[in-house]
């Protein structure tokens, strides 16, 4: 015959049972608390202690010295009466050889006749704390040696001894707390984390407790569950209202599926009223009871997708394909990523694309890097065009980077087989009954813009009203205020150097660049004392760069101290911007004068003759503060507002389409104003990721630019210490992006020092690991300056950086 079953608790006895738990969780606690004031109390206690024996031993150790300084005065008082040779008073002199009853090293004081028993002090052994210097300890062993006349035999196992009698926590006790710490689940790691324990006895003592607390809390939600009548939200009944007050009721801050929506679409914490971002810990727990009578079906509220960096960030690879798609009446830009596992679009295309959407945020999104993406909602079955080809997808909405469409694994499987070309941009495959062939947009394709659609044909029709700023300038630049000037050293001479000898084929080339620039007024005939050689550099292109080797005039310069800007604090200005626009002026040094009176000073000699420049040459060693000047003086009004200028190129940021053909509008005219030309080849409108300064700029964040870091990985290993020097020039601009990079580069910047190159196994390692830290780096985040910054400091003496 079974036992009848227990009869059911009432809510009284679970409130009853509840409190006595509570109790036993705060006797536990307060105990805890007591025995750690009693361990403080004893640490101070013996820190009293040892601080009255440090000052007894000072005290003796004065003592002593003043005793050795009255018998040298003493005997130096002898001897002066005397007048040579050692006092013969029976006392110790400075010349007499000691005794045998003599303890040399022992004050006078203490060393008295042979039939006298020695008197010893009475002196605590020091003890040694097992974490400080252990010199001054030994210090203060050898005096209390010396005080009691101890035997060389007995000293190690009296310090021994004395080391084991003070209870110290070990280093080992250390370790094994954190490993039990880390070991421990979630919420008690966390929990036990916050009182941070000293020692593994007390951490395994919080975690019983808190393990008590936690199963309290759960049995306590379990009754609150069990005893609601039905789905829905009812009232407290007056049983359960009488009985609240006999035991401290646990805080629950229930959320409606509509107030969790709310919270999602603001990024607020659930659990409190602050923004959620990674790493956030509320400063105040609630226990969460949602609403369940409009609860998810648990499969799909658990679904996850996967998307890969790239796709978010928008920064093209030569290893990725970009396909122009049409949804209904828009053209738009897809990117086909096979490391996407569900297909995507922009956030803020999704609403305007004319198609049902419905708000299904039970998607959760992981980016490649570990970041989360909120899902916005759902544009089901939507028909797209790529080619001539037409397809059914579901498109979920999330803010993206440079691509209007992500499509991913989802998508391509519906293909079929497949044989991608990412050298050539070329995909085949069968649909239906016939081959299809899709050819990428490349890098020089049409770039993919939110809303530039619309605002594409505004952008062309402002460029084409400031088509002269775009044009070839005519004649010299006007005279301006900031015309360049050449400040020589008092008391120079003029410069004059012989010029080069050139091959044939060169002096055809200078011959056609001085007729070009004498035609256009940028040079003149010379007769100036003052001279500087030419030099022809081959481009890229294969054609010939005219250079002017100023570097002995530049010597008799007087530097120009105009501040030149910081490529890091421009970026930083770029917080919230979303289209960029890059401006490159036409030979901007050219479009400078040169101040009359230092038009001599400029003088270059060819084999035809001597010539001088009237406006800017490049080369000289004040022109770019001169060129800085000009442009901050130009584009004053709008700087740190909306553009950044380093040196001829000038960015435009803002966060607005419609504020973006704004802010270009106001800079071009002041191009127009100042006649300043354009190099319309060089410029770049309404971007929303472009390369600048060396970096990848977008709406995410800060990238490296790949080809820069590609020449870093193809740089071969260095066999000569100036080859290691440009490589960690070149790697180091990038150091920002990699952790540790000081650490990491050590062994290479070892080989920099006079003492030899040595190329070894730890640079050679530190040679490859610098490589795949640099194309395995992150995208940094522009900093908010409205938001409280953290700043963390390593004190350590090596690695920095």
């Amino acid at each position: 015959m079974e036992p009848p079953p227990p009869p059911p608790q009432t809510l009284a006895e679970i409130i009853a049972k509840q409190q006595e738990d509570h109790q036993s969780v705060l006797a536990t606690l307060t105990s805890l608390a007591d025995e750690n004031h009693q361990a403080r109390v004893e640490r101070a206690e013996d820190r009293a202690t040892l601080k009255s024996i440090a000052e007894t031993l000072q005290k003796f150790q004065g003592d002593i010295a003043d005793t050795v300084q009255q018998q040298r005065a003493h005997n130096l008082a002898l001897l002066r009466l005397e007048g040579k040779g050692a006092p013969q008073l029976g006392g110790l002199g400075l010349m007499q050889a000691p005794t045998s009853t003599a303890r040399v090293g022992v004050p006078p004081s203490m060393a008295d006749a042979s039939d006298r028993a020695p008197r010893l002090y009475k002196i605590d052994f020091p003890l040694f704390d097992g974490a400080s210097d252990p010199r001054p300890w030994l210090t203060r062993c050898n005096l209390f040696f010396l005080g009691q006349r101890t035997q060389e035999s007995d000293k190690t196992w009296l310090a021994s001894y004395h080391l084991r009698r003070r209870r110290l926590m070990p280093i080992a006790d250390a370790e094994e707390r954190d490993i039990f710490t880390n070991n421990l689940g979630e919420p008690m790691k966390t929990q036990v984390e916050m009182l941070k324990p000293a020692t593994l006895d007390a951490a395994m003592d919080l975690a019983i407790s808190f393990e008590h607390l936690n199963i309290v809390t759960g049995a306590a939600t379990t009754a609150t569950r069990q005893i609601r009548p039905s789905r829905t939200a009812a009232s407290p009944t007056p049983a359960a209202q009488e009985s609240a007050g006999l035991a401290p009721a646990l805080v629950f801050k229930k959320l409606t599926p509509a107030e969790m929506d709310d919270r999602r679409a603001k990024n607020l914490c659930f659990n409190c009223d602050e923004k959620f971002v990674r790493g956030h810990r509320c400063k105040r727990l609630f226990y969460i009871q949602s609403a369940d009578d409009e609860e998810e079906p648990l499969a799909d509220a658990h679904e996850e997708a996967k998307i890969s960096l790239l796709a978010v960030t928008g920064i093209p690879t030569s290893d990725t394909m970009q396909v122009a798609i049409r949804i209904v009446d828009r053209d738009l830009v897809a990117l086909l990523d096979s490391g996407s596992t569900h297909n995507f679009i922009h956030e803020e295309l999704a609403t305007v694309v004319g198609l049902p959407f419905s708000s299904d945020r039970r998607l959760g999104v992981t980016v490649a890097n570990g970041d989360r993406v909120t899902c916005r909602g759902l544009l089901k079955q939507a028909a797209i065009t790529i080619d001539t080809e037409n397809f059914l997808v579901d498109l979920h909405a999330i803010p993206l980077g440079r691509f209007d469409v992500v499509l991913g694994t989802r998508f391509l499987k519906t293909l079929g087989p497949i044989v991608w070309d990412f050298t050539t941009q070329w995909m085949s495959f069968w649909h239906t009954d016939h081959r299809v062939e899709w050819t990428g947009l490349g890098s020089s394709g049409r770039p993919a813009h939110l809303h530039v659609c619309e605002g594409r044909a505004l952008l062309d029709s402002l460029l084409a009203a400031f088509s002269d700023v775009f044009a070839e300038s005519q004649g010299l630049p006007p005279p301006r205020a900031h015309d360049h000037h050449i400040h020589l050293i008092p008391g120079t001479q003029p410069v004059a150097i012989r010029p080069y000898r050139y091959p044939a084929i060169q002096k055809d080339e200078l011959e056609r660049q001085c007729a070009e620039m004498l035609a256009r007024g940028l040079i003149r005939q010379s007769s100036s004392a003052f001279s500087s050689p030419v030099l022809l550099v081959r481009k890229h292109d294969g054609t010939w760069r005219f250079c002017i080797d100023f570097r002995g005039l530049n010597m008799v310069t007087i530097k120009d101290k105009f501040p030149i800007p910081v490529v890091d604090e421009l970026l930083d200005e770029l917080k919230g911007a979303r289209f960029f626009t890059k401006l490159d002026l036409r030979s901007g040094y050219h479009q400078v004068r040169m101040a009359p009176e230092d038009i001599h000073k400029t003088a270059f000699r060819t084999h035809e003759g001597l010539f001088e420049f009237v406006v800017m040459a490049f080369g000289l060693t004040n022109a770019p503060a001169t060129f800085q000047a000009l442009m901050n003086d130009v584009l004053g009004p709008f700087l740190r507002r909306f553009v950044l200028v380093f040196f001829d190129d000038i960015l435009i940021y803002s966060s607005s389409w419609s504020d973006h053909l704004r802010h270009v509008k106001l800079v071009l005219e002041a191009m127009r104003t100042h006649r300043l030309y354009l190099k319309r080849s060089k410029c770049s409108f309404g971007e929303q990721s472009m390369a600048y300064l060396g970096h990848i700029i977008s709406a995410e964040g800060v990238a490296m630019d790949s080809d820069k870091v590609l020449a870093v990985v193809d740089w071969p290993a260095p066999r000569t210490v100036r080859a290691v020097r440009g490589f960690l020039g070149l790697a180091g601009y990038y150091r920002k992006f990699i952790k540790g990079f000081g650490t990491i580069a050590a062994p290479l910047t070892a080989l920099l020092k006079k003492d030899g190159f040595l190329w070894t196994d730890q640079a050679a390692t530190a040679f490859e690991a610098l490589k795949v830290a640099l194309t395995t780096a992150p995208v940094l985040r522009l900093p908010d300056f409205t938001a409280p910054f953290i700043v963390e400091c390593d004190a350590s003496g090596s690695g920095f950086g």
